[in-house]
């Protein structure tokens, strides 16, 4: 089983996580409604874990290349993928869906009928990336990503009454069998930033023709 998560980063962010439940009026579901003010406040709080140690640009390359993969097994179009970024806030990659937001209002019946799925293709999505760089021995760096998936899945662990790190043993685990499947693929695209610092379009269309989707069932 691939768990990804040291003891003490486990109690680091379980120590965040229980404080943002103290919060007046604070609904831990909500940290998975977009613009909700509750997901606003999540979102900074993984500022607080933002890993500053310089990583190399393989390690780099993996973790984008992981959530290429990722979003391309869960039917989600890859729009653009970069290393080499080296940004004044410590972003060294970015990865890009490829879809604008058409501004439709849903009503409510259906974000409660699109609830589950969205909230699993956003844990995978966001595990990629630390789980891609493990493929090269890689588990430091990109905690505030863990941060975030960790109290995602700490959330649905209380909603479904289940011991803690059951969800994030779920998803981290579907994650890997995810870029395991598509390694041939994962290593394209590792090859690929590393030449370029960006997803070519030849491989972004390799990726989209060639990924092994994942069954939608699986988002229901």
């Amino acid at each position: 089983m691939t768990i990804l998560l040291s003891g003490y980063e486990r109690k680091q962010f379980e120590y965040v996580y229980e404080s943002l439940r103290m919060y007046p009026d604070w609904q831990m579901e909500n940290i998975f409604v977009e613009d909700s003010s509750e997901r606003k406040e999540f979102e900074k709080c993984n500022q607080l874990f933002y890993t500053r140690a310089k990583q190399i640009r393989l390690t780099v390359a993996c973790h984008e290349a992981g959530h290429c993969v990722v979003l391309a097994a869960c039917r989600v179009r890859v729009g653009s993928a970069k290393i080499d970024i080296n940004s004044s806030d410590g972003t060294l990659g970015e990865t890009l869906p490829g879809f604008k937001s058409n501004n439709k209002q849903l009503t409510d019946d259906e974000q409660e009928l699109l609830r589950k799925p969205m909230i699993i293709i956003d844990i995978l999505i966001k595990s990629g990336g630390f789980v891609g760089q493990s493929f090269v021995g890689a588990r430091s760096g990109s905690n505030h990503e863990k941060f975030l998936v960790f109290c995602m899945c700490r959330c649905l662990d209380d909603e479904d009454g289940a011991q803690p790190l059951t969800n994030w043993s779920h998803y981290i685990e579907w994650c890997r069998r995810i870029i395991k499947t598509n390694e041939n693929l994962f290593w394209r695209v590792t090859d690929d930033l590393l030449k370029h610092s960006e997803l070519s379009n030849e491989i972004k269309t390799l990726l989209h023709n060639q990924i092994k989707k994942e069954p939608s069932y699986k988002f229901f």
